[in-house]
């Protein structure tokens, strides 16, 4: 007769502290990489249309006479600017590099 599959995980800390864990099977770790997918879809579509809100928000701004097209033009370069540092200044921050992504 085979052997049970040990399903525990015991780490010990430092502090000499013995957590025992049972492993996730495929199916719960299936349904928690979907969610976590969904979520991260969700935030990159958020994420993708700040800009485009910037750009149309200033674009009524001039239109209707509210905005100077010199503070538009300004606001938009702010929006272009925080678009595409700060994932970079992220990532630096969490030590990742986009090379290594791949």
């Amino acid at each position: 007769m085979a052997a049970a599959l040990d399903t525990r995980r015991e780490i010990e800390t430092p502090e000499g502290v013995v957590l025992s864990e049972r492993v996730a099977g495929p199916l719960p770790r299936a349904l928690a990489w979907c969610v976590d997918l969904l979520a991260r879809t969700l935030l990159y579509l958020v994420l993708a249309t700040g800009l485009q809100i910037i750009v149309a928000a200033t674009a009524i701004g001039v239109t209707s006479g509210v905005l100077s097209p010199a503070l538009a033009s300004v606001l938009v370069a702010g929006g272009m600017l925080s678009v595409l540092l700060l994932p970079l200044i992220a990532m630096a921050m969490h030590g990742v590099h986009p090379e290594s992504e791949r």
